[in-house]
Order: structure tokens, then sequence, then C-alpha cells
């Protein structure tokens, strides 16, 4: 893998941008994203890093869900076994997006240092659109038509002429 302006090796800076938000750092984070993308100015780094925001952000989303269904519980907090069912259910669902993140950001960080695409879900599919990567969808074949036949438009009978009587 070749180095960077700045003597790192490109894969560092996606690394380290998935190590923020990890860390659920999202402000730093997005810092390193867009160092990368303005010091750089490769495309595969680019590629990269905004998957990994785009991923991030996706989880971010998911923790102010969390957050929400917490603030819900907590709504009936004069009853004690809402608040513990609440907790509960948060910390399980917390942990869910937790462990979700950190898997694909390993996977996605092994690719990344052997210099492949990250392929974080749903990010980069967002990441081809953004940078113009998408294949084109298949068509389906033309299916040959059927001759088309033309009828002829519609004349009125015509009378026939009589030639010792003509008409004026």
């Amino acid at each position: 893998m070749q180095k960077g302006k700045f003597g790192f090796k490109l894969w560092v800076y996606p690394v380290l941008a998935m190590a923020f938000f990890v860390l659920d750092q999202f402000f730093l984070g997005a810092l390193a994203v867009g160092f990368a993308i303005a010091a750089e100015k490769n495309e595969w780094v680019s590629h990269q890093v905004l998957q990994v925001l785009i991923f991030g952000t996706f989880a971010g989303i998911a923790n102010m869900v969390i957050d929400g269904i917490a603030w819900l519980f907590a709504l009936g907090s004069a009853i004690p076994m809402m608040v513990v069912a609440g907790g509960i259910v948060c910390g399980i669902l917390y942990a869910a997006v937790f462990v979700f993140l950190v898997v694909f950001y390993i996977l996605g960080f092994t690719r990344v240092v052997k210099g492949k695409d990250a392929k974080l879900p749903i990010a980069c599919t967002i990441a081809n659109h953004a940078f113009g990567l998408v294949a084109a969808r298949p068509q389906p074949p033309v299916q040959p038509q059927a001759p088309q036949y033309q009828v002829p438009p519609y004349q009125a009978p015509q009378q026939p002429q009589n030639p010792q009587y003509p008409q004026q």
C-alpha cells in the first residue's frame, strides 16, 4: 500500500476514523474524515472514509432512537418497574448497536488494511452513488414485436354516377 502526502499509509485514515466512531467520538471521527478527504485528495481514501462516516452516522441515529425510547420509559417514573424495564431494554439495544458497529468496523478494518474496499453495509452503496461507481442495472432484453398492420382510414361509400343525369 502506498504512502500519502504526510508519510502515513493510506489505510491509516479510515482506520483512525473507525476508531473514533467505535469510541463514540462522532466529532473527532468527522474531523478525521474531513482531514483525509481534504489533505490526501486520493479517491480510494475518500471513498473509504466516506463509508466510515455514513456508517457511523447511521449508528449515531440508532443511538438517538434508543435515547428516545429511554426517555419514553422515564416518563413512567412513578412506576419503578417501568424505569427498570426501560433500562434493561435500552441497555440491550445499546449493546446490540455497539456489537453491530464493532463487528462491521473490524471487518472493514481488515479489508482496508489489505487495500480493499471496506464494504460497510448500506454505506458502501451510498458512497458508490456519491462517487458515481454505480453499475448500470441490466435491462430486460427487448422482445421483437409482431408486425403492425395499418388499417386504411374509413371512406364513405360513393354513389355511382349516372352519365345521363349528372349531379349539379
